[in-house]
């Protein structure tokens, strides 16, 4: 995790029982970094508001705007690290509450999936965001993945939580690559500026209905000088650069017989 690589830490992990629920909490040191309940359905947790706690190689963010290309073109980069032998664990912070999302996640290869609502949150809001994004990183990152892909869904402007959670310094200092999923080119060329201007954040790639045809793409990639790829008719493409800005290694070779 950039940020936390430079930092030695030491992780404990204890469990106690408490109302009939069982609790987990994870620390550092003496430090409590989170805590969530643990039931039958994962139905109730304790968010605590602090920073980030654990370390993990590479975290993949995705946003934004509120539709289908979202998580389709998560679901494609998580089955094309999938393909190139990458433990992915994946989950949703914000957005709509559908379960179907993650478990489109699953379907792609996703080895562990969580969304908001697993955690008591029916809707989600710039107060709670970022302590559900932190909880859901930090319980994620225990299970040592290659890679933690997670959905902002919703907009850069919405009501959901998204500025929120990209507003925090610890948060965003976890991400290794923004992928921002547009509508259209315009759409997409504002969400690159907010990206930018507002938040301090560089885009990895751009894709989402903006990239359906190629004169979108070539518009996005020569007037925002960020790369562009399709998620339904490119996917391995996607994945693949997705892949090479993680500089990611032990991963097998992009291109296979048969692709």
């Amino acid at each position: 995790m950039p940020g936390g690589s430079q930092v030695s830490q030491r992780l404990a992990r204890s469990q106690m029982r408490r109302a009939g629920r069982e609790q987990v909490v994870i620390e550092d040191g003496s430090r409590p970094v989170c805590s969530f309940g643990v039931t039958a359905g994962r139905g109730s947790c304790l968010l605590t508001d602090t920073a980030l706690g654990v370390g993990i190689g590479r975290l993949t963010a995705y946003a934004y705007p509120n539709n289908g290309s979202l998580t389709a073109a998560a679901s494609a980069i998580i089955a094309r690290m999938r393909h190139r032998g990458l433990i992915v664990d994946a989950f949703k912070a914000t957005g709509v509450s559908l379960r179907r999302d993650i478990l489109a996640f699953e379907d792609s290869g996703a080895r562990r999936t969580m969304i908001f609502t697993d955690l008591g949150i029916i809707t989600t809001t710039a107060k709670c965001g970022p302590a559900l994004t932190r909880t859901m990183l930090t319980d994620m990152a225990l299970g040592l993945p290659d890679v933690i892909v997670f959905e902002l869904g919703d907009g850069l402007l919405g009501t959901y939580g998204v500025e929120s959670i990209l507003r925090q310094p610890d948060i965003k200092a976890a991400l290794s690559a923004v992928v921002l999923s547009a509508n259209d080119p315009v759409a997409a060329w504002g969400g690159v500026k907010l990206l930018r201007e507002r938040f301090g954040i560089e885009p990895c790639a751009v894709t989402g209905p903006a990239t359906d045809n190629q004169v979108g793409v070539e518009i996005i990639r020569e007037q925002m000088n960020v790369e562009a790829f399709n998620a339904i008719s490119h996917p391995a493409d996607l994945g693949d650069h997705i892949i090479d800005k993680l500089g990611l290694r032990n991963v097998r070779e992009s291109k296979v017989v048969g692709e």
